[in-house]
């Protein structure tokens, strides 16, 4: 198997001193760090976009707009395929934080549209359509610790998911989801909403259940399956991981019975694509929702909508979710109850 490269002789120095940081402080100052050199760089492009709310239901969604693209014509399309190469294998030196152990490593998104947008990546190549394991999630819920407000984690598996890059990969973008979080590099003044929209229908929801115990969210239009959690403390990597990793196993199990329920297959799964879903994870909670499209009418969707916020790169785009408005967008994107 192909194994990320770890920074190159030149850099040495600064793995030793950053390689895993035992302090999420420290980890936290990295990324702040790295990401404000890739930028100054041009290693890191951040998108320019502006921030809208847009109400539907009891949910505030928020909505981001590209200025720079509302009104940019699409190139035509040449119907030639493009010929893929792994951006992670080898990853750009300028976008790497730091290892965390030996299975991951964590960069920076090259293509951002919010601050400190980070990857955890499998050092060795994995396919984008396997399940989770401890590894991945108790890597990725260090990094969610590591910011100030907490972390928004993600992972689009499947044809239909939004994702974008075959190789195994979680995403985190550090809470608020609004653009209150610039204020000070994520620093306690930060006056935005530090759960993600979605949040308050989790909680309705599993009102009476345990941590831990999935639940329907029959109080949303589209099929979703969520639980709220309360992770072992202390709190321990490996138990953090294997806690995590049984929640996410329970939840896909509702998952893949929905699907399978509603599209008639007795056996469904990511690598043959016939399931496709996304995975919200939040300090909190954590948000499965079985997909069945990419896209609808010209807006695509990730993970991030269901979580409650939306990226629109034209004009077209943008009337589009206030005429139809989200929750009908995530519903024709996934199922309905």
């Amino acid at each position: 198997m192909a194994t990320i490269t770890p920074a190159t002789a030149a850099n040495e120095s600064a793995v030793a001193a950053t390689d895993t940081p035992a302090d999420t402080t420290v980890l936290w100052q990295q990324i702040t760090e790295r990401y404000d050199c890739a930028q100054q760089i041009a290693a890191a492009n951040m998108m320019d976009t502006k921030t809208e709310v847009l109400s539907d239901g009891d949910m505030q969604f928020v909505i981001r707009v590209a200025a720079r693209l509302r009104d940019k014509p699409k190139a035509p399309s040449t119907g030639a395929r493009k010929e893929f190469c792994n951006p992670f294998l080898p990853y750009e030196q300028a976008l790497w934080v730091a290892n965390l152990g030996d299975s991951h490593v964590l960069l920076l998104n090259k293509f951002n549209i919010v601050p400190w947008h980070c990857l955890v990546v499998t050092a060795e190549f994995h396919r984008q359509e396997e399940d989770l394991d401890a590894g991945d999630l108790a890597a990725t819920w260090r990094v969610m610790q590591s910011m100030p407000h907490g972390g928004l984690a993600f992972y689009n598996c499947g044809p239909a998911s939004g994702a974008s890059q075959p190789h195994k990969h979680l995403q985190i973008v550090p809470l608020p989801l609004d653009d209150s979080h610039r204020e000070g590099a994520g620093s306690s003044s930060s006056s935005g909403i530090r759960r993600p929209p979605i949040w308050p229908a989790v909680l309705e929801a599993a009102a009476g259940a345990q941590a831990g115990q999935p639940v329907e969210l029959r109080n949303i239009p589209f099929a979703a399956f969520a639980a709220t959690l309360d992770p072992p403390q202390p709190a321990e990597e490996a138990a953090t991981g294997q806690y995590l990793l049984h929640v996410y196993q329970q939840l896909l199990d509702q998952c893949r019975a929905f699907v399978s329920a509603r599209t008639g297959q007795e056996s469904v799964s990511p690598s043959d694509g016939s399931l496709s879903y996304n995975l919200v994870l939040t300090s909190e909670f954590m948000l499965l929702v079985p997909r069945r499209a990419e896209a609808v009418g010209p807006v695509s969707c990730n993970s991030v909508a269901f979580a409650g916020s939306i990226f629109v790169k034209s004009r077209e785009e943008q009337q589009y979710v206030e005429q139809q408005g989200p929750l009908h967008i995530l519903t024709a994107v996934g199922f309905d109850w």
